[in-house]
């Protein structure tokens, strides 16, 4: 481990925002600058302080002379139109990402194998969730292929050592970019830069570059639309990029802020394992996996049970797995449970292994979200030989046929969802062949094997040119 100490003249800065995105960010920025005031447009706070620094309304910032405003909210979009309005000059406004943390803590482990072509791989964090485990996967094929592989993330977290076990090198660095990669003497030498999700597009500012750079975009419209906007990528540098989606619903997504024709599909994959036939229990066993959100859709999965048959819910158990926020969304859905006693049992977070094992025990896995551009959950459960119901707002939901390989449903239509509950509950015995013809599917579409081909014809494509 290396901490490298950067020394940066101290700027006279203002801070819009006093939420999460200014709790995680401003030991960064208190340490390095004159923070002269706060901004809030809540007017609840005005005359306050946070942290011995007064809160003032946007109408005050005239009266400050400072370098730079950093925008330290999600939904920035809304804040730098604001920002813009009242005359503040693009080049004094700055975002999360452009806060410098002073202290980059930089894990290089591993021994390269000579005469092999490197690739580096680039995410946001590395916790278990779907963009780290993808990267896994990937760097787990590459390896296997005859490349170095080195891991760059702005973020620690437990993934980390299952890319040590791969065999990919990891470097944990908040303040990388694309400049920096390319004269790191660890990684100067790359043949190809894969850089994951939409939120990272602040690397392509740098001007020159000559190693071919992978934009791989994971996302949801949901999880970036107030933080990600086409002015934004307006002002960044696409050469020698090749663009890339998980899916039809990720290419979608991102369509209003990229040129669509420009983007192509890799839809990811998984490692395999073995896996059984689901035998039944005495109650049908439901899976949910996800954080309690508006986007996982938990509160459709609420609605469908009002529709049913209370003898009909009698049979079933539903387990969700998944953080619970303290937020009234959660708070809602523990409300219907407790109130109208549904068989539901929160089970909290789980890692990926114990995910792995209530997946093993039940019958069925539902994903009732909004909108999500794969489902990984849904991948391991047709990994599992195990029944699926999912909404057909989910990226893998093309690959799948209703009543074939899986059970279908608009997420705006929570009857339908209470219709495949029912037709699952009264024919537990006589679904064996939709749990095989879901493997077969994974087998097809989402292993691993079937990612490799996709993954190494188009990385030969690149280099070859």
């Amino acid at each position: 481990m290396i901490n490298i100490k950067d020394e940066m003249p101290t700027k006279r800065i203002l801070i819009f925002g006093t939420g999460c995105y200014y709790h995680k960010y401003k030991k960064y920025l208190l340490k390095e600058n004159e923070v002269l005031a706060v901004v809030d447009n809540n007017y609840r706070y005005m005359g306050d302080y946070i942290d011995g620094i007064r809160i003032i309304g946007p109408e005050k910032i005239k009266e400050y002379e400072y370098d730079y405003i950093y925008i330290l909210v999600r939904n920035s979009e809304d804040i730098f139109h604001q920002l813009l309005n009242m005359k503040i000059e693009t080049g004094k406004i700055k975002f999360y990402y452009d806060v410098h943390h002073g202290e980059k803590s930089i894990a290089c482990q591993g021994v390269e194998i000579a005469n092999r072509r490197k690739i580096v791989i680039v995410l946001h964090e590395l916790n278990y969730d779907g963009v780290p485990m993808c990267a896994c996967t990937c760097a787990e094929i590459l390896v296997k292929n005859g490349y170095n592989v080195v891991t760059i993330s702005l973020e620690d977290g437990p993934v980390k050592e299952r890319l040590e076990r791969i065999g990919a090198r990891v470097i944990i660095n908040p303040d990388f970019s694309i400049d920096s990669i390319i004269t790191d003497n660890n990684i100067s030498d790359a043949s190809l830069i894969i850089v994951n999700t939409v939120i990272l597009h602040f690397l392509f500012q740098s001007k020159e570059r000559n190693i071919p750079i992978v934009w791989w975009l994971h996302e949801s419209k949901m999880l970036f639309e107030k933080c990600v906007y086409k002015s934004l990528l307006e002002e960044i540098n696409l050469n020698n990029v090749y663009i890339y989606a998980v899916s039809d619903v990720a290419k979608n997504d991102v369509s209003s802020l990229l040129d669509a024709a420009k983007i192509k599909k890799l839809m990811l994959g998984i490692s395999d394992k073995d896996c059984s036939n689901f035998s039944g229990h005495n109650k049908i066993k439901f899976v949910i996996i996800g954080k309690l959100c508006v986007r996982k859709g938990q509160d459709i999965l609420m609605e469908a049970l009002e529709e049913l048959n209370p003898e009909i819910i009698a049979q079933c158990e539903f387990y969700f797995l998944g953080n619970i926020p303290n937020d009234n969304y959660s708070k809602e859905i523990e409300g219907t449970v407790q109130k109208n006693n549904y068989p539901v049992f929160f089970c909290g977070t789980k890692d990926n292994e114990e995910v792995l094992e209530y997946l093993d025990s039940s019958d069925c896995l539902i994903c009732p979200s909004r909108e999500e551009t794969v489902s990984i959950s849904v991948i391991e459960a047709l990994r599992a030989k195990r029944l699926v119901v999912t909404s057909i707002q989910t990226g893998v939901a093309e690959y799948l046929t209703d009543g074939d390989n899986a059970f279908v449903f608009d997420c705006h239509k929570p009857v339908e969802l209470a219709e495949k509950i029912e037709y699952i509950v009264k024919n537990i015995r006589d679904l064996d062949s939709v749990a095989n013809q879901g493997r077969k599917c994974f087998e097809k579409y989402f292993s691993e094997s079937a990612f490799e081909s996709r993954l190494l014809e188009e990385i030969k494509s690149i280099e070859s040119r």
